[in-house]
């Protein structure tokens, strides 16, 4: 009875799946000396509810996202569209506008890629890619 019950409540909760984000930031310095320094920062992170997620990287750059699955009404349950807000943060936390004002609509599994040359002398290219985990 008891390995029934146990059972029951393991297969009920690993039915749902979570959105995540599987993520990449490289930042290239030194480009306009003739040589490059890279820094790759990697990261997988699970979406819950509307709270943002936080990314700090070494050299300073924070990143900050907020997704949701887009709300479509000839659709039952989740749709495979996502929609993503969110910014780069700079060491004094002024923001880099990599994605610009619109919010970001990505299908699940598709990667997106964004280049900000905003520093002088550096490359940030950023990609995200939304999944179900």
């Amino acid at each position: 009875m008891k390995f029934n019950i146990l059972f029951y409540l393991f297969s009920f909760s690993a039915a749902f799946g979570g959105l995540s984000v599987n993520g990449k930031l490289i930042n290239k310095k030194g480009i306009d000396q003739g040589f490059v320094i890279v820094t790759e920062t990697h990261f997988l992170k699970e979406f819950l509810g509307k709270k943002p997620i936080q990314v700090k990287t070494k050299n300073g750059v924070k990143i900050e996202l907020v997704a949701s699955f887009l709300d479509q009404d000839d659709t039952y349950g989740p749709t495979d569209l996502v929609v993503f807000q969110g910014d780069l943060y700079d060491k004094a936390g002024n923001p880099l506008g990599i994605f610009g004002k619109k919010p970001i609509v990505l299908k699940l599994g598709e990667e997106k890629k964004f280049e900000s040359s905003k520093w002088k002398g550096q490359l940030l290219e950023f990609t995200i890619k939304p999944e179900i985990n």
